[in-house]
């Protein structure tokens, strides 16, 4: 990966600038203006600098930064195409473009400084770090693999500073049923790198808080597990503690949006996508719809939540899964309060499998003390660093 992003900060950059005749005799300044991408052929991610007062420049131009590899590019150093200039104010604008850029580095991130240089003195701007698909999704657009850019779509939910539109309506008939919801969701018109802590699914004539949801302006998945509808009918759901989205100007998007009845009749499989990180832990939802939970010290702890389910209506769990990088064990863990509070009860499944072993264990959880559970838990149970990629969780009557 660096060897190919070195390639690009040596090899793959077009510039484009000029250097205007002699104007005013006032003192250069330059500020950065960002980031774009390039579309026509070839297509890249192009930094753009504008140089006031440029006339009395000596030098100009952009440095360019990764993993402790800098290149810079500048009029000086015979980079002279023209983007753009204003003669009567003079003015330009200097831009470098990274073309070519591999799939596998869509997110590498690359950092830009702006300079001028001018008799007696310098001026540097504030350096600003940049990717590819980030630039495309703050202006709502996505990579593909293959480089072509697209709408990222999705239904457009406007907001206000007590929270969002109500996205979907609930069908009369859903109330009182046991469902699971699920929906993607992107805030949009708040800049590069746009990200809202702390949000949350709601239920609109409750104002019931029922899943918290950080979201960027990337797709972020929200899986709300095992609800009970109201009997008087919830109305639909919205998003609530959103006011950053709302001071920015942003709005949020939506797709994807499904709510499906539980049939509780028989086996359940946990909605892997619905973890909840308790401490100690990092989650990462994979393509393939597992999920890797890695407990950095051996002893955190992350579960999924039980929602309406009664665990004592069930007799074992199911779970399929790898390890990778050590033999530690791993927890089943079951408790009666939050995600990373004290469990009630454990069993040790993954006890002597070795390191990348794929394996599916039914634990027997008949014996225990199980009313009132709320999470269905996974801890580490060590002082060593433990990677569990898991594909499966079923409660079996």
């Amino acid at each position: 990966m660096k060897k190919k992003v070195l390639a690009l900060l040596c090899a793959l950059v077009m510039i484009f600038g000029m250097m205007p005749a002699a104007a005013a005799a006032e003192t250069p300044a330059v500020t950065i203006d960002g980031a774009s991408i390039r579309t026509e052929s070839p297509q890249g991610l192009r930094f753009k600098i504008t140089v006031t007062n440029a006339s009395q420049a000596t030098d100009y131009g952009i440095k360019l930064a990764y993993d402790g590899k800098s290149k810079t590019i500048s009029f000086a150093n015979g980079y002279t195409n023209i983007y753009a200039k204003d003669e009567a104010n003079d003015t330009i604008e200097y831009t470098a473009v990274l073309i070519n850029i591999p799939s596998d580095a869509f997110e590498t991130d690359v950092q830009a400084t702006g300079f001028v240089t001018y008799e007696g003195g310098s001026q540097e701007t504030d350096a600003i770090t940049r990717n590819i698909q980030g630039v495309a999704h703050a202006a709502g657009q996505e990579l593909a693999e293959d480089g072509a850019l697209s709408d990222m779509g999705g239904t457009k939910v406007a907001v206000s500073q007590y929270g969002s539109d109500m996205f979907y309506t609930l069908d009369e008939s859903m109330a009182g049923k046991t469902v699971n919801v699920s929906l993607k969701v992107r805030v949009s018109g708040m800049g590069y790198g746009a990200s809202v802590t702390g949000g949350g699914l709601q239920l609109n004539s409750t104002w019931a808080w029922l899943k918290s949801v950080d979201m960027t302006d990337a797709w972020t998945t929200v899986s709300l597990s095992n609800y009970t509808v109201p009997e008087s009918n919830a109305n639909g759901f919205y998003f609530g503690n959103i006011n950053d989205v709302y001071e920015a100007g942003g709005c949020l998007y939506v797709k994807d949006v499904t709510v499906e009845v539980v049939d509780l009749s028989g086996d359940i499989d946990v909605d892997l996508a619905g973890a909840t990180n308790g401490y100690g832990t990092q989650l990462t939802s994979n393509a393939d719809g597992s999920l890797t939970v890695k407990f950095e010290n051996g002893y955190g702890q992350m579960g999924f939540a039980l929602g309406a389910l009664k665990l004592e209506d069930y007799s074992s769990v199911k779970i399929t899964y790898k390890k990778a990088g050590s033999d530690a064990q791993f927890q089943l863990k079951i408790t009666d309060g939050e995600v990373y509070g004290t469990a009630t009860k454990t069993a040790y499944p993954a006890y002597g499998v070795a390191a990348g072993e794929e394996k599916t264990e039914t634990i027997d959880i008949s014996t225990w003390e199980r009313a009132g559970a709320t999470y269905l838990l996974i801890g580490g149970n060590g002082d060593t660093a433990l990677e569990l990629t898991i594909y499966s969780i079923t409660l079996c009557k």
